[in-house]
C-alpha cells in the first residue's frame, strides 16, 4: 500500500489536521520529521493553512530570502506567515500566548491504511479492524501480482491490469480546474464586493 500511495496524491490520502503553535526555537509550530507529530506526513496542500479563530489564511510559503527578510528586520505582521523547512512548519510570529490561536490544514498522507478505533493512519494493517483508504478493488488488483511474482508465477497481465487501474483511477482524481482569468473559487463562496454581470454595455 505504501508504493501505492506514494505514486500520486490521492484525494482518499487528504487528511484535515488541526493544531495549536508548539512555540519552539525557530518559529516551529509543528513537526513535520517521521518521529514527530505527524509520521505519515507527505506535503500540504497549497493554500489550507488557515488561522481558524481568526478565520484568515496563514500567508505562505515563504521562500529562503523572504523568510530570512521577516526574520531579521522582525517584521511587525499583523497575519501569520508559514514557511516550511527542515522538516518542521514554522509560522511568525509566535501567537501570544501561545495558545491564542488554532490552525489548520490539509496534508497528503503516507500512510494508506486507517486504524477507526485509534483514528490514526498507519502504514501496515495492524488490526482486524483496520481499512485500506485506497479502493479495497486496486489493493486487491495490486496483491494478486505480487503474490504471483513471489511465487514465482507469471504476473506480467495481472501487473498490466493493475497499472491501468491505478492509472483510470488517477485520471478520475478531482483537479482544480485552470484558468487565465483573476476567478478564484473563493469567489463562489465568500467575496466581498459589487457584482457585475456580464454582458454588453452601452459607451457613452
Amino acid at each position: 500500500i505504501s508504493s501505492m500511495a506514494d505514486r500520486f496524491e490521492w484525494q482518499h490520502l487528504r487528511t484535515r489536521y488541526t493544531f495549536a503553535h508548539a512555540g519552539s526555537t525557530g518559529y516551529t509550530a509543528l513537526d513535520l520529521s517521521e518521529s514527530g507529530t505527524l509520521p505519515d506526513y507527505k506535503a500540504m496542500l497549497n493554500r489550507t493553512l488557515w488561522d481558524t479563530l481568526a478565520k484568515r489564511e496563514v500567508y505562505g510559503p515563504f521562500d529562503a530570502k523572504g523568510w530570512e527578510t521577516l526574520l531579521n528586520l522582525q517584521v511587525s505582521q499583523a497575519v501569520y506567515n508559514y514557511t516550511i523547512f527542515g522538516s518542521a512548519l514554522r509560522i511568525y510570529p509566535v501567537p501570544s500566548p501561545i495558545v491564542a490561536d488554532q490552525f489548520a490544514m490539509e496534508y497528503i498522507s503516507r500512510y494508506g491504511v486507517f486504524d477507526p478505533i485509534a483514528a490514526v493512519n498507519t502504514e501496515f494493517f495492524t488490526k482486524d479492524t483496520s481499512v485500506c483508504r485506497l479502493p479495497a478493488i486496486l489493493m486487491l488488483a495490486d496483491l494478486k501480482w505480487r503474490w504471483s511474482a513471489a511465487k514465482g508465477l507469471t504476473y506480467a497481465e495481472d501487473f498490466r491490469m493493475c497499472e491501468e487501474m491505478m492509472v483510470n483511477l488517477q485520471g478520475r482524481d478531482p483537479a482544480p480546474d485552470i484558468r487565465m482569468d483573476n476567478f478564484s473559487m473563493f469567489d463562489q463562496v465568500a467575496s466581498p464586493g459589487l457584482l457585475v454581470a456580464a454582458g454588453s454595455w452601452n459607451l457613452p
